[in-house]
């Protein structure tokens, strides 16, 4: 993430030589726009799909903060390829709420 030109490179070169799918899961920017513009960014270098992780680059300790499901939602309208939402997923419900909320394709879970 401090990086971009060079992820950008990275998806580029994969998706271009390898035979299967580049599947990157990336986190958020605290600005929404520059989130959006990553996603846009990920999906034009060739991701095949995208998981986007609710949670800032520094965020370490998910327990005492939920996964920005909003950004999530936005992430997920701005794109044309399969979404992945991750974070806040401790549970059953937990997925269905994800899905319906933010219109996903699907959920990650470590939980």
């Amino acid at each position: 993430m401090d990086d971009l030109p060079r992820v950008e490179a990275l998806v580029r070169v994969l998706a271009q030589n390898l035979h299967i799918p580049v599947t990157p899961r990336i986190r958020i920017f605290p600005d929404l726009a520059k989130t959006v513009a990553y996603a846009r960014m990920v999906e034009a270098a060739g991701a095949f799909l995208v998981a986007v992780h609710g949670w800032l680059h520094g965020q370490k300790d998910n327990t005492a903060t939920r996964a920005d499901w909003n950004v999530i939602r936005a992430f997920k309208a701005a794109l044309s390829v399969p979404v992945l939402a991750n974070g806040s997923i401790r549970h059953l419900a937990d997925v269905e709420a994800c899905l319906l909320y933010t219109g996903t394709d699907g959920v990650l879970s470590v939980e």
